[in-house]
């Protein structure tokens, strides 16, 4: 039976070292060919999920000191989540109606609303209520977003760009989070 290499061998972290490196440049040259409409979504998208990430940070933390439990939170997720889930097997239909700016622009308003609503009337039924129009949101966002980034880009870098557009997505609320936290810390 093969034996596993041995982590601290040298022969071993330096093959490591040279396959990081060949996908660090198949990322940079994939990111070189990504069009104007990829790299400004991927901008947008970076700063609107850091925008979510302090938002449902503070959102979470003003919950818990209206005197609700932690479960209207899980609850208000779990709404975002079906309701998103519901919309994104509805989105090929209206994206092809309404096409992607009109329906972007429909997400950030519900966006919006949902989350003025859910701070206007701390309730429970509120926030659950509020949550799944954010999902309708999130849903449309989602889709959209996915169908916009393959019709604006090439097959050959598609895999690259969706990859940094999940990093993008992932670390920016991630950022978001932790400056949202440092908010109502502060």
């Amino acid at each position: 039976a093969p034996t596993a290499p041995d982590p601290g061998d040298p022969q071993v972290i330096a093959r490591s070292r040279r396959a990081v490196l060949r996908h660090a440049h198949e990322y940079a040259d994939a990111a070189s060919r990504f069009s104007g409409n990829a790299r400004a979504y991927l901008w947008l998208s970076g700063l609107q999920n850091a925008g979510l990430g302090i938002l449902l940070t503070v959102f979470a933390i003003y919950v818990k000191a209206w005197g609700m439990s932690e479960s209207v939170v899980g609850g208000s997720e779990g709404t975002l989540a079906v309701a998103a889930g519901v919309i994104a097997l509805l989105a090929a239909p209206l994206i092809s109606v309404f096409g992607y700016r009109r329906l972007m622009i429909a997400a950030c308003v519900a966006y919006a609303v949902a989350r003025f609503g859910q701070a206007a009337w701390p309730t429970a039924a509120a926030v659950l209520a509020f949550g799944m129009l954010t999902g309708v949101g999130d849903g449309v966002m989602r889709a959209a977003a996915t169908a916009f980034l393959s019709e604006n880009s090439e097959e050959a870098e598609r895999t690259h760009l969706f990859t940094v557009d999940l990093i993008t997505r992932l670390f920016a609320a991630f950022a978001g989070s932790i400056a949202g936290g440092g908010l109502v810390a502060g």
